[in-house]
């Protein structure tokens, strides 16, 4: 197949970025265990979601029986918590349910 000159220019240009794309994607990709910070408190009440009992877990703004559960599911069914952001790897626990928690957790 004859392209003119240009298409292929373009093709090249095109195969070229999407090739650095890819590689960038795999470069950047967030894992929650590349953090410096696994606490944001040093304060002794903090609850440790690795230890804590479900009505503990409740105590935390917005943590009801079923997300104390989720928790405590997780972390025995994968693996104990190893920073505060893996706490976001709970169904159901997003970003803003973080902001609320990530003064008042700790992971020891």
């Amino acid at each position: 197949m004859n392209l003119p000159k240009t298409y292929s220019g373009i093709l090249l240009i095109i195969a070229i970025i999407l090739t650095i794309l890819v590689f960038l994607k795999e470069d950047i990709s967030y894992t929650p265990h590349q953090t410096h910070f696994t606490n944001f408190t040093t304060d002794s009440d903090a609850i440790n979601i690795n230890t804590a009992t479900s009505d503990e877990l409740q105590q935390l703004d917005g943590i009801g029986p079923a997300y104390a559960g989720r928790i405590i599911a997780f972390r025995t069914l994968n693996r104990p918590f190893e920073t505060v952001y893996d706490i976001k790897l709970v169904s159901g626990i997003g970003e803003k349910t973080f902001d609320r928690l990530k003064t008042k957790i700790t992971v020891k």
